[in-house]
């Protein structure tokens, strides 16, 4: 975190903030590093359709009622979690 101007911190939705996470937000916060999050293994939710070239707000759009509240469940469990962090986080795509 001292060699760079900026993080990308990749948090899995399927788990969540695990460990090795909250030891990377920790030691970003101690170096007072800006960072974002991007949420990675999204084409693990139960269901998810790939539709390969689309852009993710397309390709999210395309899913099933099912797959869609499984994503918006996951990622505001994210976003919790990094408020327990004392991180104000929110989705942007």
């Amino acid at each position: 975190s001292n060699l760079c101007d900026i993080a990308v911190l990749v948090i899995d939705i399927m788990h969540g903030l695990e460990q090795q996470t909250l030891e990377s937000i920790n030691l970003l916060k101690s170096k007072r590093t800006p960072f974002i999050v991007a949420l990675n293994k999204i084409d693990r939710l139960y269901g998810w359709k790939s539709f390969p070239g689309s852009p993710f707000r397309e390709s999210l759009a395309k899913q099933d009622s099912n797959v869609i509240a499984e994503f918006e469940n996951r990622s505001k469990q994210v976003i919790t979690q990094l408020m327990e962090q004392s991180l104000n986080a929110s989705l942007y795509y």
